[in-house]
């Protein structure tokens, strides 16, 4: 997704993203923006425990928590509505500096889906090392597939 959203100019290296997860996404796209120089600002539920946060601050974001159970992040968005209503704060705050947030939404961008058939598909299949119709594979919250299901 972040390497589409550079080369298409949608994001660039001067900008910082804004996204939302309960965890293994922000792991990933930490790591992912880090190496292609995007900064991120990860805004995750405080229910994910000081580990998990510690992490992914390690990893190289900037760690926004978030009170699970106020009624915007049980809105029809969810995270991902809080990650948009905070990325539209900072861009109103910080609009004089010059800096400009981009919301990244996982579940939305098909960008999301086509990387997961393109890498994590092949990944699989190679590491099984041979013919096979289907796997078993145990999820975070899957909330991926519940929206693409």
């Amino acid at each position: 997704m972040l390497e589409s959203m550079l080369k298409c100019g949608e994001i660039t290296e001067e900008e910082t993203i804004v996204t939302a997860s309960g965890g293994n996404f922000a792991q990933g796209v930490t790591v992912v923006a880090v190496l292609m120089d995007p900064r991120i600002r990860i805004t995750v539920p405080e229910r994910i425990g000081e580990k998990r946060t510690q992490l992914i601050r390690i990893y190289g974001a900037e760690v926004h928590l978030y009170d699970s159970t106020t009624s915007s992040s049980h809105s029809s968005g969810g995270y991902e509505a809080v990650a948009k209503e905070f990325s539209k704060t900072l861009n109103s705050q910080e609009q004089k500096h010059g800096r400009k947030y981009v919301s990244l939404n996982q579940f939305c961008d098909h960008r999301n889906s086509i990387s997961h058939h393109v890498t994590a598909d092949v990944e699989i299949a190679r590491q099984l090392n041979r013919s096979t119709r289907g796997y078993f594979d145990v999820v975070g919250t899957s909330r991926l597939l519940k929206t693409k299901v």
